[in-house]
């Protein structure tokens, strides 16, 4: 009887944990939702953004990947998955502005650090 009610125990601990694990991670990942669709519509609503776009065709992806890269970190057994918005859209706006410098288009780049204020901004509400 012992044997049943620690079976019981155990399996009740191990599918607490699991379920607390599933929600943190649940969390995150809707805090990497929010964070994308709030840096899309900034990103669309740049003055040049039309004019650019061949500019942001090309650069937005590899923005993209350099921020989630440096914001994301999977966790492991022990801690679940975090997620810092500021640190996203820190990196993706600074990838953006030198690809911007390289391409000698001043205005844009200006354009693009305005656009890193509202979004951290945005991102502290």
């Amino acid at each position: 009887m012992q044997r049943v009610v620690g079976a019981l125990v155990t399996i009740a601990i191990v599918g607490g944990l699991a379920y607390f694990r599933f929600q943190a991670n649940e969390a995150t990942d809707q805090k990497i939702d929010d964070t994308l669709s709030i840096v899309v519509e900034h990103v669309q609503q740049l003055p040049s953004y039309s004019q650019n776009s061949a500019f942001f065709d090309l650069h937005l992806e590899s923005a993209h990947s350099a921020a989630f890269n440096s914001a994301y970190s999977s966790g492991g057994r022990r801690s679940p998955a975090r997620f810092d918005a500021a640190k996203y859209a820190k990196v993706f706006c600074e990838h953006l502005s030198k690809r911007a410098q390289e391409k000698g288009d001043q205005k844009l780049d200006v354009e693009i650090r305005d656009m890193q204020i509202k979004l951290e901004q945005a991102l502290d509400s």
